[in-house]
C-alpha cells in the first residue's frame, strides 16, 4: 500500500513537549545575553578609545582579549560540566553571567 491509500500523508506530527519548550526557550536567553554582552563590548570601543587614547590598532586588541577570555570560559566550563553536570553548570554559569552583568551595567 501506499502512503495516500493508508492516510499517513494526513497525520499530523506529535505535538512537541512542553519540556523541550522549556530547554529551548533557556537555550535561547543564553545565547541572547552572551549577544547582549558582545554588542556591549562592541558598543563600548569608542569611549575605550577616546578615554585610553588607543589607536585602531590597540583597540582591536579589546575585542580579542574579550573573545579569547570567552573561549577560554567556555572550555572551563565544558570540562566543568562533563564532571559535575551540564544542567548545574549552565545554570550556575548563567546565574554568576547574569550577576555580572547587573553589578557592572
Amino acid at each position: 500500500m501506499t502512503e495516500v491509500e493508508t492516510g499517513s500523508m494526513s497525520r499530523r506530527p506529535p505535538p512537541v513537549p512542553r519540556r523541550l519548550w522549556l530547554v529551548f526557550t533557556v537555550l535561547t536567553l543564553g545565547q541572547f545575553m552572551a549577544l547582549l554582552d558582545t554588542t556591549a563590548v562592541n558598543v563600548s570601543l569608542p569611549a575605550i578609545q577616546r578615554e585610553l587614547h588607543m589607536s585602531q590598532v590597540s583597540l582591536s586588541w579589546v575585542s580579542n582579549a574579550y573573545l579569547v577570555t570567552l573561549g577560554a570560559c567556555l572550555l572551563v566550563a565544558g570540562r566543568l560540566g562533563d564532571l559535575l553536570g551540564r544542567k548545574q553548570v549552565f545554570i550556575a554559569g548563567l546565574g554568576v553571567f547574569t550577576l555580572a552583568s547587573l553589578l557592572c551595567g
